[in-house]
Protein backbone atom coordinates (compact mmCIF):
# COMPACT_ATOMS: atom_id res chain seq x y z
CA UNK A 1 0.00 0.00 0.00
CA UNK A 2 1.27 3.22 -1.01
CA UNK A 3 0.69 5.81 1.59
CA UNK A 4 1.22 10.05 1.24
CA UNK A 5 2.10 11.48 4.41
CA UNK A 6 0.64 15.26 5.39
CA UNK A 7 1.64 16.74 8.50
CA UNK A 8 -0.42 15.58 11.71
CA UNK A 9 -1.78 12.71 9.97
CA UNK A 10 -2.35 9.18 11.27
CA UNK A 11 -2.56 6.41 8.21
CA UNK A 12 -3.76 2.96 9.95
CA UNK A 13 -3.65 0.19 7.57
CA UNK A 14 -6.06 -2.43 8.91
CA UNK A 15 -5.70 -6.61 9.17
CA UNK A 16 -7.43 -9.19 10.11
CA UNK A 17 -5.90 -12.77 11.67
CA UNK A 18 -7.38 -16.13 12.55
CA UNK A 19 -4.84 -17.37 15.20
CA UNK A 20 -4.57 -20.62 16.74
CA UNK A 21 -2.94 -21.54 20.09
CA UNK A 22 -3.62 -22.80 23.82
CA UNK A 23 -4.07 -20.88 27.18
CA UNK A 24 -4.68 -23.41 29.89
CA UNK A 25 -7.24 -22.10 32.47
CA UNK A 26 -8.07 -23.93 35.66
CA UNK A 27 -11.59 -26.18 35.31
CA UNK A 28 -14.23 -26.11 37.35
CA UNK A 29 -15.85 -29.03 39.19
CA UNK A 30 -18.31 -29.25 36.36
CA UNK A 31 -15.16 -29.40 33.85
CA UNK A 32 -13.81 -33.20 33.21
CA UNK A 33 -9.88 -33.45 33.15
CA UNK A 34 -9.87 -37.02 31.32
CA UNK A 35 -6.23 -37.18 30.57
CA UNK A 36 -2.99 -38.06 32.59
CA UNK A 37 -0.25 -36.12 32.28
CA UNK A 38 3.76 -37.05 32.12
CA UNK A 39 5.66 -36.24 35.20
CA UNK A 40 8.69 -38.55 34.18
CA UNK A 41 10.51 -40.11 31.33
CA UNK A 42 10.74 -43.86 30.73
CA UNK A 43 13.98 -45.00 32.83
CA UNK A 44 13.84 -42.03 34.51
CA UNK A 45 15.82 -40.70 31.48
CA UNK A 46 16.71 -36.25 31.13
CA UNK A 47 14.70 -36.62 27.62
CA UNK A 48 11.69 -38.73 26.27
CA UNK A 49 13.50 -41.96 25.84
CA UNK A 50 10.94 -44.05 24.80
CA UNK A 51 10.93 -45.84 21.12
CA UNK A 52 8.64 -48.13 18.81
CA UNK A 53 8.55 -51.38 21.00
CA UNK A 54 8.98 -49.46 24.25
CA UNK A 55 7.00 -50.44 27.26
CA UNK A 56 5.69 -47.38 28.59
CA UNK A 57 3.11 -47.55 31.42
CA UNK A 58 2.80 -44.22 31.81
CA UNK A 59 3.10 -40.88 29.72
CA UNK A 60 6.52 -39.44 29.35
CA UNK A 61 7.32 -35.47 30.24
CA UNK A 62 5.15 -33.31 27.78
CA UNK A 63 2.94 -36.00 27.05
CA UNK A 64 -0.17 -36.03 27.96
CA UNK A 65 -2.45 -39.59 27.63
CA UNK A 66 -6.29 -40.57 27.23
CA UNK A 67 -7.45 -44.31 28.10
CA UNK A 68 -8.85 -45.47 25.02
CA UNK A 69 -12.27 -44.79 26.59
CA UNK A 70 -12.03 -40.89 26.58
CA UNK A 71 -15.34 -39.74 25.50
CA UNK A 72 -13.51 -37.91 22.70
CA UNK A 73 -12.22 -40.98 20.85
CA UNK A 74 -15.06 -42.51 18.33
CA UNK A 75 -15.37 -45.63 17.48
CA UNK A 76 -17.33 -47.21 14.69
CA UNK A 77 -17.74 -50.45 16.55
CA UNK A 78 -15.53 -51.93 19.33
CA UNK A 79 -14.96 -54.81 22.06
CA UNK A 80 -14.03 -53.63 25.72
CA UNK A 81 -11.62 -56.12 27.72
CA UNK A 82 -10.81 -56.09 31.08
CA UNK A 83 -7.23 -56.74 32.44
CA UNK A 84 -4.80 -55.05 35.11
CA UNK A 85 -1.66 -54.91 33.42
CA UNK A 86 -3.56 -52.79 30.85
CA UNK A 87 -3.92 -48.95 31.10
CA UNK A 88 -6.31 -48.44 34.08
CA UNK A 89 -7.34 -52.19 33.41
CA UNK A 90 -9.14 -51.71 29.98
CA UNK A 91 -8.50 -52.08 26.49
CA UNK A 92 -10.19 -51.57 23.51
CA UNK A 93 -10.24 -54.41 20.42
CA UNK A 94 -11.18 -53.05 16.77
CA UNK A 95 -11.92 -55.81 14.03
CA UNK A 96 -11.57 -55.01 10.30
CA UNK A 97 -14.30 -52.88 9.20
CA UNK A 98 -14.61 -50.75 12.19
CA UNK A 99 -12.46 -47.74 12.76
CA UNK A 100 -11.61 -45.02 15.54
CA UNK A 101 -11.60 -41.59 14.67
CA UNK A 102 -10.78 -38.57 16.40
CA UNK A 103 -9.15 -34.95 16.45
CA UNK A 104 -6.13 -33.52 18.49
CA UNK A 105 -4.28 -30.20 18.93
CA UNK A 106 -0.65 -30.40 19.37
CA UNK A 107 3.00 -31.39 17.00
CA UNK A 108 3.11 -35.00 17.76
CA UNK A 109 0.79 -38.60 19.08
CA UNK A 110 1.13 -41.64 20.16
CA UNK A 111 -0.42 -44.88 20.25
CA UNK A 112 -0.33 -47.35 23.18
CA UNK A 113 -1.61 -50.65 22.99
CA UNK A 114 -1.11 -54.29 23.14
CA UNK A 115 1.10 -56.79 21.14
CA UNK A 116 0.02 -60.41 20.42
CA UNK A 117 0.64 -63.22 18.16
CA UNK A 118 -0.16 -63.57 14.25
CA UNK A 119 -3.07 -65.46 14.70
CA UNK A 120 -4.74 -62.05 16.58
CA UNK A 121 -2.93 -59.32 15.92
CA UNK A 122 -2.80 -57.40 13.23
CA UNK A 123 0.28 -56.43 11.02
CA UNK A 124 -0.02 -53.78 8.89
CA UNK A 125 -2.91 -51.33 10.23
CA UNK A 126 -3.01 -47.76 8.94
CA UNK A 127 -2.98 -44.59 11.20
CA UNK A 128 -4.51 -41.85 9.28
CA UNK A 129 -3.39 -38.16 10.04
CA UNK A 130 -4.61 -35.39 7.65
CA UNK A 131 -5.46 -38.27 5.36
CA UNK A 132 -1.59 -39.28 4.99
CA UNK A 133 -1.22 -43.38 5.87
CA UNK A 134 0.95 -44.82 7.41
CA UNK A 135 1.44 -48.49 9.10
CA UNK A 136 2.10 -50.17 12.08
CA UNK A 137 2.48 -53.98 13.56
CA UNK A 138 1.33 -55.43 16.35
CA UNK A 139 3.10 -59.21 16.16
CA UNK A 140 4.79 -60.08 18.56
CA UNK A 141 5.64 -63.79 19.90
CA UNK A 142 4.74 -62.90 23.20
CA UNK A 143 1.93 -61.00 24.72
CA UNK A 144 2.88 -57.88 25.89
CA UNK A 145 0.86 -54.98 27.48
CA UNK A 146 1.22 -51.10 26.85
CA UNK A 147 3.69 -50.77 24.56
CA UNK A 148 4.10 -47.97 22.21
CA UNK A 149 3.37 -48.90 18.58
CA UNK A 150 3.32 -45.81 16.70
CA UNK A 151 4.85 -42.49 16.89
CA UNK A 152 4.56 -39.40 14.61
CA UNK A 153 5.85 -35.69 15.91
CA UNK A 154 7.26 -33.09 13.64
CA UNK A 155 3.30 -31.93 12.78
CA UNK A 156 2.21 -28.48 12.30
CA UNK A 157 0.93 -26.96 16.05
CA UNK A 158 -3.35 -27.04 14.83
CA UNK A 159 -5.73 -29.71 14.64
CA UNK A 160 -5.07 -32.70 12.93
CA UNK A 161 -7.74 -35.78 12.20
CA UNK A 162 -7.35 -39.15 12.96
CA UNK A 163 -8.30 -42.58 11.16
CA UNK A 164 -6.90 -45.48 12.87
CA UNK A 165 -7.94 -48.86 10.36
CA UNK A 166 -7.08 -52.59 10.99
CA UNK A 167 -6.13 -54.39 8.11
CA UNK A 168 -8.36 -56.10 5.89
CA UNK A 169 -7.29 -59.25 7.24
CA UNK A 170 -9.66 -61.81 8.56
CA UNK A 171 -9.58 -62.08 12.45
CA UNK A 172 -6.89 -59.41 12.77
CA UNK A 173 -7.36 -57.04 15.40
CA UNK A 174 -6.33 -53.37 16.79
CA UNK A 175 -5.51 -53.64 20.22
CA UNK A 176 -6.27 -49.65 21.79
CA UNK A 177 -5.19 -48.95 25.18
CA UNK A 178 -3.99 -45.09 25.28
CA UNK A 179 -3.34 -42.17 22.82
CA UNK A 180 -0.36 -40.23 24.26
CA UNK A 181 -0.37 -35.98 22.71
CA UNK A 182 1.31 -33.16 23.25
CA UNK A 183 -1.83 -30.63 23.16
CA UNK A 184 -5.02 -32.10 23.58
CA UNK A 185 -7.51 -34.48 22.29
CA UNK A 186 -10.79 -31.94 20.63
CA UNK A 187 -14.64 -33.86 20.71
CA UNK A 188 -16.06 -33.04 17.52
CA UNK A 189 -18.55 -30.81 18.56
CA UNK A 190 -16.02 -28.53 20.22
CA UNK A 191 -14.75 -27.23 16.65
CA UNK A 192 -16.25 -24.41 14.88
CA UNK A 193 -18.17 -25.33 11.53
CA UNK A 194 -16.43 -22.00 9.90
CA UNK A 195 -14.55 -19.20 11.22
CA UNK A 196 -14.61 -15.72 9.80
CA UNK A 197 -13.81 -12.08 10.93
CA UNK A 198 -14.42 -8.75 8.44
CA UNK A 199 -13.80 -5.42 9.09
CA UNK A 200 -16.01 -2.19 8.09
CA UNK A 201 -13.07 -1.07 6.67
CA UNK A 202 -9.67 -1.38 5.19
CA UNK A 203 -7.91 1.22 6.13
CA UNK A 204 -8.03 4.46 8.52
CA UNK A 205 -6.89 8.02 8.85
CA UNK A 206 -6.88 10.07 11.51
CA UNK A 207 -5.62 13.62 12.74
CA UNK A 208 -3.45 13.84 15.51
CA UNK A 209 -5.66 13.49 18.63
CA UNK A 210 -8.75 12.35 17.03
CA UNK A 211 -10.62 8.92 17.72
CA UNK A 212 -12.84 6.92 15.40
CA UNK A 213 -14.57 3.35 15.90
CA UNK A 214 -13.79 0.34 13.79
CA UNK A 215 -16.36 -2.39 13.46
CA UNK A 216 -15.47 -6.40 13.27
CA UNK A 217 -18.26 -8.61 11.95
CA UNK A 218 -17.69 -12.32 12.88
CA UNK A 219 -18.45 -16.31 12.80
CA UNK A 220 -19.55 -17.66 15.40
CA UNK A 221 -20.96 -14.50 16.70
CA UNK A 222 -20.69 -15.66 19.92
CA UNK A 223 -16.42 -15.01 19.20
CA UNK A 224 -14.15 -12.51 20.78
CA UNK A 225 -12.24 -10.43 18.99
CA UNK A 226 -9.07 -9.10 20.05
CA UNK A 227 -7.83 -5.58 18.59
CA UNK A 228 -3.94 -4.72 18.96
CA UNK A 229 -1.54 -2.14 17.37
CA UNK A 230 1.62 -2.15 16.07
CA UNK A 231 2.75 1.25 17.68
CA UNK A 232 0.78 2.54 20.56
CA UNK A 233 3.42 5.42 20.18
CA UNK A 234 1.58 6.46 17.15
CA UNK A 235 -2.45 4.55 17.48
CA UNK A 236 -3.61 2.99 20.77
CA UNK A 237 -6.83 0.71 20.27
CA UNK A 238 -9.09 -0.38 22.88
CA UNK A 239 -11.59 -3.40 23.20
CA UNK A 240 -14.04 -1.89 21.85
CA UNK A 241 -12.37 -1.07 18.25
CA UNK A 242 -11.87 2.57 19.15
CA UNK A 243 -8.68 4.10 17.49
CA UNK A 244 -7.02 7.11 19.29
CA UNK A 245 -4.80 8.82 16.91
CA UNK A 246 -1.11 9.81 19.12
CA UNK A 247 0.93 11.42 16.51
CA UNK A 248 2.11 11.51 13.31
CA UNK A 249 2.92 8.23 11.35
CA UNK A 250 1.84 4.61 9.86
CA UNK A 251 0.55 1.90 12.49
CA UNK A 252 -0.65 -1.09 11.93
CA UNK A 253 -4.33 -2.57 13.99
CA UNK A 254 -5.12 -5.90 13.83
CA UNK A 255 -8.46 -7.58 14.79
CA UNK A 256 -7.97 -10.60 16.05
CA UNK A 257 -10.64 -13.54 16.37
CA UNK A 258 -10.56 -15.72 19.72
CA UNK A 259 -12.52 -18.69 20.45
CA UNK A 260 -13.58 -19.85 24.01
CA UNK A 261 -14.51 -23.83 24.19
CA UNK A 262 -15.17 -25.90 26.74
CA UNK A 263 -13.08 -27.69 29.16
CA UNK A 264 -11.62 -24.81 30.83
CA UNK A 265 -9.30 -24.41 27.29
CA UNK A 266 -8.91 -21.13 25.33
CA UNK A 267 -8.35 -22.31 21.63
CA UNK A 268 -7.02 -19.43 19.92
CA UNK A 269 -7.88 -20.35 15.80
Amino acid sequence: MNILFKKGFIYLALIMLTLVSFNVESASASEVIDFEEGVTNLNNTTENSAVIGSRLLRPEIGWKRYDDRAEKLQYTSKTEDNYSLYYKATQSYISPGAKLTFKFKGTKIRLVGAKGNASDASTSSSFIIDGKTETFDQYNVNFITQVLLYEKSGLEDTIHTVEIIPSDLKGKRIFIDAIDVDGFLIAPDDIPNAESITLDRNALELLEGSQDKLIATVTPDTAKVIWTSSDESIATVDQNGIVSAIREGQAIITATLNYHFPYGYHYLV
